[in-house]
């Protein structure tokens, strides 16, 4: 038994009260609720072979642990360095193999 655990650790909680709870639920805060949203931002990384590069309006399914969504690309923000995280190119038109981008 352990009083907190923190990012990356696995825990068996036991909860009560909760009746609408299934896996891949996330749990936050009551006073601090996780935002509903439509868009967001993420860093994304391509590998090869890519069949077919990376666009604007590019329909992906987004996975977090048994729960799956679809989702469309709407912008891509700007192509990474792989070290830092940096902006290096602002607004590519595609992204091809290899490739490490923040996308919408």
């Amino acid at each position: 038994a352990v009083q907190f655990a923190v990012a990356g650790e696995n825990v068996d909680v036991g909860l009560t009260g909760i009746e609408a709870l299934s896996i891949g639920s996330i749990l936050c805060d009551p006073e601090f609720p996780i935002p509903l949203v439509k868009k967001f931002a993420a860093q994304v990384v391509t590998f090869s072979p890519l069949v077919h590069p990376i666009t604007q309006g590019y329909h992906v399914i987004l996975h977090s642990q048994s729960v799956n969504e679809a989702g469309v690309i709407s912008k891509l923000i700007g192509l990474t360095d792989k070290a830092s995280g940096e902006i290096t190119k602002k607004r590519p038109k595609l992204l091809l193999e290899k490739a490490t981008a923040i996308v919408e």
